[in-house]
């Protein structure tokens, strides 16, 4: 009996320090992103003027913007690219197996363009047409091809989804960081709900929990020596190290794992809060479950495939960076962590109440409430503009309706890309 006792108590601290790790890093991260000075993280609204000043020396900038059936969003995104870019910078547009208007719309900005000459950049259109590798990393890889001049390696390459938009100095902010560093960049990325449908709990949430990843954290991270992990748009690169990135296989989240490719290669990506680039969440509710299935499908495999290749980089050349991203990414998407978390909550709390150790609910409540008090200052400071009290009352439903998202993990997990249908 005393060793049974022994051995479910045991088991209890397992459980405890398993999920430690996790929520003790991520209300440090957002302690200390709540801290952080910053600019304002909200996006330029709508009738603001541009802030571009030009006045800062930078190198020249290739923006490469892989695009896919964007025609609804493109002209939008371009005007944002171009009010940010100068006479020496080039826009590298590729068409990637689009059925639509694309590339139509893409060229004739180009042409426009070249007619204005003087004092505007440039851009090229490139048209890629291929069944068999389909996905964001494959496009991208064919203009990174299309870069291979010799003689332009000063030059920063900054990468923008077509269905952003970039507030008008980033671009300078990003390629100024990058030329004093030598080190890739990457933009405060967020998402904000379309103002054409009725603002609900849920999205607002989901607006949150992507402010929490992609600002607040980075922040955090920052302040203590830790890498940033790449968002997909709003990256910047200079141009000797592209080569140096995973070769394309259509991987769900190809940014997060290029910032391990990155790590790798002695060379971790900086935050740049103070550029900024938004995108608005899909219209559709499929559409919407297919982005989220995407991106915590692709976040699950990665620590199933990363953490080992991060420890072992680790031991061959040991850094403080690579193991705050071990730790980093041991952080699971905030519904299924607070799930676990709480699982692991009522279980030692039955144990106690069954007589054995007290010890293991006491150390998941100091941790769960370090966690708490972190999200909580978080929402403080970065809640959505129309989120009320209230809002905290639906992250149970919020939570719930993830559940069959997690499910389909492990019965039938997502592995080909598919672009979000933003509808509109």
């Amino acid at each position: 009996m005393i060793l049974a006792h022994d051995l479910i108590n045991l088991t209890l601290w397992t459980a405890v320090i398993t999920i430690t790790a996790p929520l003790l890093l991520l209300g440090c991260e957002c302690l200390l992103g709540t801290t952080a000075r910053t600019t304002s993280h909200h996006p330029r609204q709508e009738g603001e003027p541009q802030r571009a000043s030009h006045a800062l020396p930078r190198p020249a900038v290739d923006v490469i913007m892989p695009a896919h059936n964007e025609q609804r969003g493109l002209a939008l995104a371009l005007d944002s690219v171009i009010a940010s870019l100068r006479s020496t910078d080039r826009i590298i547009l590729v068409a990637d197996n689009c059925s639509d208007d694309t590339a139509t719309i893409a060229n004739r900005y180009a042409a426009e363009l070249s007619k204005r000459k003087n004092g505007f950049a440039t851009m090229e259109v490139l048209e890629r047409f291929d069944d068999e590798r389909r996905g964001k990393d494959y496009a991208l890889q064919f203009a990174f091809d299309f870069l291979r001049e010799p003689g332009e390696i000063d030059r920063v390459v900054v990468i923008v989804d077509s269905d952003c938009r970039i507030e008008a100095d980033a671009i300078d902010l990003l390629a100024t960081q990058v030329a004093r560093t030598q080190q890739p960049a990457q933009a405060s990325y967020l998402m904000h709900q379309p103002e054409s449908i009725p603002m609900t709990a849920g999205s607002l949430l989901s607006e949150f929990a992507f402010t929490i990843k992609n600002h607040v954290r980075p922040l955090g991270l920052a302040r203590i020596g830790g890498a940033c992990t790449l968002s997909g748009s709003g990256m910047a690169f200079p141009r000797p190290l592209l080569p140096q990135l995973s070769v394309p296989s259509g991987h769900l989240v190809e940014d997060m794992r290029w910032t391990f490719d990155m790590i790798l290669a002695g060379h971790p990506v900086r935050f740049c809060p103070d550029a900024k680039c938004s995108a608005t969440f899909p219209t559709t509710s499929r559409a919407t479950q297919s982005q989220r299935r995407r991106w915590e499908h692709g976040h699950l495999q990665l620590v199933c495939s990363q953490i080992p290749r991060l420890i072992r980089g680790w031991l061959r050349q040991p850094t403080w960076y690579s193991a705050l991203a071990v730790l980093d990414l041991l952080i699971l998407p905030l519904s299924l962590l607070l799930m676990t978390s709480l699982a692991i909550g009522i279980v030692v709390l039955i144990a106690a109440i069954k007589g054995h150790s007290v010890a293991p609910l006491l150390g998941w409540m100091a941790i769960t409430g370090i966690a708490g008090t972190g999200m909580g200052a978080a929402w403080c400071r970065y809640r959505p503009a129309h989120a009320k009290l209230r809002t905290i009352l639906a992250i149970p439903l919020y939570v719930v309706r993830k559940v069959p998202l997690y499910v389909r993990f492990l019965l039938r997990p997502e592995r080909a890309w598919i672009r979000t249908d933003r509808g509109g």
